[in-house]
This record gives structure tokens, sequence and C-alpha cells, in this order.
């Protein structure tokens, strides 16, 4: 949500497809999402945790191009996990994506603890938090959207 709001506004629908191996099925072990906007911009994003290693990949394209953003990691907590942005700016699909660089370390190891430092200043200077209560309920409608998706087989509007 928070990628695309600015550009595109909130998502219009999305899709979700999971799967998991056959007794672990409520835990959605491979779970991919495709968002759709009113501008025609769609972002895909894909999540494994069923394999040796956990992994989230985001793409976001559009007409003007496309950013690929990959995390991977022994497991959710990994301390040193891979991190890597990809942006595509050209009209031309032959030509490589320029990598960008990821300056800090991320995954739950780092940003959970980061998220709760930034919450407890907020509330101890009496500033904005980094996620205001409207996030936090977007992101459960969108959670609640992915359920409803599965369950039905199809896309979902918003």
């Amino acid at each position: 949500r928070w990628y695309l709001l600015e550009d595109c506004g909130e998502p219009q629908s999305l899709q979700a497809w999971a799967n998991s191996r056959q007794d672990r099925n409520y835990l959605h072990e491979n779970l991919d999402v495709r968002l759709s906007y009113a501008t025609k911009t769609q972002a895909v994003i894909s999540r494994s945790i069923a394999a040796f290693e956990h992994s989230i990949s985001l793409y976001m394209v559009g007409e003007k191009g496309s950013l690929k953003a990959v995390w991977q990691g022994r497991m959710d907590l990994d301390r040193n996990p891979s991190a890597r942005l990809f942006l595509h700016t050209s009209g031309d699909r032959d030509l490589a994506a320029l990598e960008l660089p990821v300056e800090q370390k991320t995954g739950h190891a780092y940003d959970l603890p980061r998220q709760t430092q930034r919450f407890i200043t907020a509330i101890k200077q009496g500033s904005s938090p980094a996620a205001s209560a409207e996030d936090g309920l977007a992101s459960v409608k969108l959670s609640l959207a992915v359920d409803t998706s599965l369950a039905q087989g199809h896309a979902v509007l918003l």
C-alpha cells in the first residue's frame, strides 16, 4: 500500500493464490497476491516458507518501468539475509535492470526492533508514529481480502 499510494492511490482489487504441504494447509506456505490499481499499475507479492529458506518477492510494474524487491533468509529472523532491489525504467525489456543498493539490514530481526523503537519514541515525544491507525486498518483489510480471495478462488474488489 505505502509504496504506491502517492502515485496510484489505494488498490482496487486483489487476487491471491496459496498452497502448502499436505500437513500444513493452514499456513499458506506459498502465497502470491496480485494488487490491481485504477492507474493500471499492478503489484505482485510472493512469499514462500515451504522450502529450505524464507523468501519474499515484490514486483511493481507500471507503464514507465518496474521495481523488483527480493528478500531471502534461512528463516524470518535471519540476521544475515539477502535483500536486493532492481529497477527497470527502459521500454526495452532486453536491457538489464539497475540494481539499487540496499543500505540498511532488513527482515524481522531488524525491522521489528526498529518499528518498536519508533513507536516508543513517538509515545515519549508525542510525535506521529511511522504507521498510523489508518495504515494498520488498511493492512488488516488487505489481509482479510487475501483470505476472501483464497476462499472464493477469484479476485475481490476492495
